[in-house]
């Protein structure tokens, strides 16, 4: 059985090039809620923000979390 965190630090890198709101923009809305809030103006080694992440992979609920246009 996996492991659950007990906390994030919202402003370190993870071994795979981006934050942890980075990865939750990939496809997980519910963790982008709960982070969006603590990690601003980050950018990876490509110069995305968490929004261009989601972007790639055309996930519109994080998309509209990432631009404010969902009440969190």
């Amino acid at each position: 059985m996996g492991r659950t965190a007990r906390y994030v630090k919202t402003d370190r890198w993870s071994v795979h090039g981006g934050t942890a709101l980075m990865i939750a923009a990939r496809g997980h809305a519910e963790v982008v809620r709960l982070l969006v809030k603590h990690e601003s103006g980050m950018k990876d080694r490509y110069n995305w923000t968490p929004l261009n992440h989601a972007k790639s992979r055309n996930n519109r609920e994080c998309m509209e979390l990432l631009r404010g246009d969902q009440p969190f």
